[in-house]
């Protein structure tokens, strides 16, 4: 088990440290528990990784979803200011698709 430390941590998410407070008091984030040694926190390198690769899926398939949705409205008649195609959100719907299926089924489970 390899431990880093909270600014590793912060910087291997990107976050502050009042969020990366909050992360760590917040049940439904998900997030690992820091170990304490002293008066420092350090958490498991694999559990942060397994953590950032679970939001990864998870913001995908959200995105996937919201193509969908376009796609539907579009084909539907429906108008978008954007001015997507219905091609178009197919095209992305299978390149996310693609993405998605090549992350092996063990990484997506949400702890």
């Amino acid at each position: 088990m390899a431990l880093i430390d909270a600014r590793t941590t912060r910087k291997t998410l990107g976050i502050s440290e009042m969020t990366l407070w909050r992360l760590t008091r917040n049940p439904g984030a998900g997030f690992p528990q820091p170990i304490k040694i002293g008066r420092k926190r350090y958490w498991d390198s694999s559990e942060v990784q397994a953590y950032v690769q679970d939001r990864r899926v998870e913001a995908q398939r959200d995105a996937l979803q919201r193509l969908k949705d376009m796609a539907a409205h579009l084909e539907a008649g429906g108008k978008d200011q954007s001015g997507a195609t219905v091609r178009a959100c197919q095209a992305a719907i299978e390149k996310l698709e693609a993405e998605i299926g090549q992350i092996p089924v063990a990484d997506t489970a949400v702890a």
